[in-house]
């Protein structure tokens, strides 16, 4: 794989704002998008931006961070949050609702952002475990074993070696899947849509932490490096060395089992075009109509 730089291939240059660093989340910049209903009057808030949301009922909306942010700004937008929250119990982060986190990606290489992902895929079904058991079968947030395409064009991002590949790749992945790839053309970010809604600024703030964990890790890590990481290590092992003190929150139930499924998934972004998969065979339109038509007729 090339070492294409993602600001070169989507258009988003990094910013120049330094993170200053506090007790948490100091390695990269994240954009935060919470969904909330009941939401009958909008407090005008410093660090944090309303914006309507018509997939929401019962006068639902969305808290925003106008930019993305990373350490003492980020605990300050948190602890803002945290605030608002206590002065508003009546909104309500209900199964229409969820959290959305954008990692920025700016500054890394394309190699990076697959390697991020399969490390993703490493832990997918711990991250669901974490994020809420019911987004692992929610409609707008699938993961890689109930969308197995987004293995395949996980692949062809690892090959791509020219802009218009990349392109290609992001313009065709589902905006509406666990972790979003596409968000990189527009904002040069990947977006995590995983969690579930919550008006919990400790649940959000342990995400993020798992979150950055994640991405520090697998940022300079060739994909093929962190499958084999895995493979020699074993899952409690290798969850140890990414994760850390926050293991804990990895090691969910059947987590073994978990983890030998997810572990095929990242193999397969490596080694996709050497898989003999049966391609069902596709019947002709025409085809199909003379067939029922025919049966008609008798």
């Amino acid at each position: 794989m090339s070492t294409l730089n993602v600001c070169d291939v989507v258009g988003h240059h990094p910013d120049n704002r330094r993170i200053f660093p506090g007790s948490f989340c100091n390695s990269f910049l994240v954009g935060i998008e919470i969904e909330l209903e009941n939401v009958v009057q909008r407090p005008e808030m410093q660090l944090w931006q309303w914006k309507n949301d018509h997939s929401l009922r019962n006068n639902g909306a969305e808290l925003v961070v106008p930019h993305p942010v990373g350490g003492l700004d980020l605990e300050d937008a948190l602890d803002e949050l945290a605030a608002a929250f206590l002065k508003n119990p009546q909104w309500v982060a209900n199964d229409r609702c969820s959290v959305h986190c954008h990692l920025d990606f700016r500054s890394s290489t394309l190699q990076d952002v697959v390697s991020f992902y399969v490390g993703w895929l490493l832990f997918e079904s711990s991250m669901y475990t974490i994020s809420g058991k019911s987004r692992y079968s929610n409609i707008y947030c699938p993961g890689a074993n109930q969308y197995h395409a987004l293995v395949r064009s996980a692949h062809k991002l690892l090959k791509a070696t020219t802009r218009d590949q990349v392109v290609r790749v992001l313009d065709s992945w589902p905006r509406y899947s666990g972790v979003n790839l596409a968000a990189l053309a527009r904002y040069g970010s990947v977006e995590i849509r995983t969690h579930r809604g919550t008006a919990s600024v400790t649940e959000i703030t342990e995400w993020l932490q798992v979150l950055d964990r994640l991405k520090m890790w697998t940022t300079g890590k060739h994909p093929s490096e962190i499958v084999q990481d895995a493979a020699e290590q074993g899952a409690t092992a290798f969850a140890h060395t990414v994760f850390g003190p926050l293991t804990d929150k990895i090691i969910c139930d059947n987590y073994n089992t978990f983890f030998s499924n997810s572990y095929l998934n990242a193999c397969d972004v490596l080694h996709w075009d050497t898989i003999n998969i049966d391609e069902p065979e596709i019947t002709p339109v025409e085809a199909m109509a003379d067939y029922i038509i025919s049966q008609l007729g008798e």
